[in-house]
């Protein structure tokens, strides 16, 4: 096994996959990534799972030191990041050797940056995930963020192939969004003029968010009588409305349960622009039915299951040649295939 060392962990960085699910019942969170997409990218570019455990980091970046040999690759937010003080790309699988130093700098546009690692992370299976409960201090790396000099252990290396993800599906992360909503399944604690409210103005995340929820401000979105409702259980991407009116978005370290009216649901495949949504981001909601959302569901995973995978095998980093001297009848070049180099002479 390998072994990668924390030398600063930034604002926030934690051990994550796609979620610790069906133990809601129990009042346990789901917990998992933030950004769906850009996980599953990352894990991807590294011939992973999908559901293998990746750093999830926020904001301010990481710095590690890679004590074995691996591959590795980065995505989400758009960040600066340098291999031994040399720029490396996102989206893009990076070969490592031991004794190399990773550093990054901080987010430009988007909040969080997701770094897999060829194999995954050897961290404790706990109710089916991999998953860090910061609040239950439970899961992923001794149940909390990541901190300096932690040492994680990799899982078996397996050999990478060097691919980049077409810029075509690489996203961006405006200043502006729009959220594709389903109402329900307390919409009937508001009135018509109540639900144009929500589809009609123009709500901006605030500072006050985090993993648990995105908060909104914006005009006030009035019930008919009252906020609250007898505790049921609470989804990714809940739309809740409490007394004060304004929306908050349940995220991946939401409660299992809630007793604010939840207006509508923002559909699985938009989460990932909320998730990258720093404060001041706009947002409007746009309302399509159910079926519409499942099918938009259906999309989205059929992506990562052909058109995605199809993407970055047609996208494989090329070999290089240089020529690098003559001397007589020899000639001596410099090839690198799946980035290690080799010196091969040719007569």
């Amino acid at each position: 096994m390998g072994k990668v060392k924390v030398i600063q962990a930034g604002m926030l960085s934690t051990i994550q996959d796609l979620g610790r699910l069906s133990f809601q019942r129990y009042g346990v969170s789901v917990s998992g990534v933030m950004d769906d997409f850009s996980a599953r990218m990352a894990n991807l570019l590294v011939q992973n799972s999908p559901n293998e455990a990746v750093i999830e980091t926020t904001f301010s970046g990481i710095e590690l030191e890679f004590l074995s040999n691996t591959f590795i690759a980065i995505t989400g937010a758009q960040n600066e990041y340098w291999l031994n003080d040399h720029p490396i790309p996102l989206w893009t699988t990076i070969k490592i050797k031991k004794g190399d130093l990773l550093r990054s700098g901080y987010c430009s546009s988007g909040v969080r940056n997701y770094l897999a690692f060829a194999g995954g992370v050897q961290v404790p299976l706990i109710m089916g995930s991999y998953s860090t409960n910061l609040k239950g201090k439970f899961g992923g790396f001794e149940g909390r963020k990541l901190q300096a000099n932690d040492q994680l252990e990799l899982l078996d290396q397996i050999d990478c192939s060097l691919i980049s993800l077409p810029t075509s599906h690489i996203p961006q992360f405006p200043s502006e969004i729009e959220l594709r909503v389903i109402l329900g399944p307390q919409d009937d604690y508001f009135d018509d003029q109540g639900i144009q409210l929500l589809f009609t103005n123009v709500y901006e995340v605030t500072a006050e968010s985090d993993r648990m929820g995105i908060r909104l401000s914006g005009e006030k979105i009035p019930h008919k009588d009252s906020a609250d409702i007898i505790s049921d259980g609470i989804n990714l991407g809940a739309i809740q409305i409490p007394g004060e009116g304004q929306p908050i978005i349940m995220m991946a370290d939401r409660q299992s349960t809630g007793g604010y009216a939840k207006i509508g649901y923002v559909i699985t495949s938009d989460i990932p622009k909320l998730a990258q949504a720093v404060p001041g981001t706009k947002v409007r909601f746009k309302q399509i039915s159910l079926v519409k959302g499942l099918e938009e569901h259906k999309i989205y995973m059929e992506k990562f299951e052909k058109d995605f995978v199809d993407s970055l095998q047609q996208n494989k980093i090329p070999p290089t040649i240089k020529s690098i001297s003559t001397k007589g009848s020899i000639r001596t070049y410099e090839m690198t295939i799946n980035g290690t180099p080799y010196k091969v002479q040719v007569e």
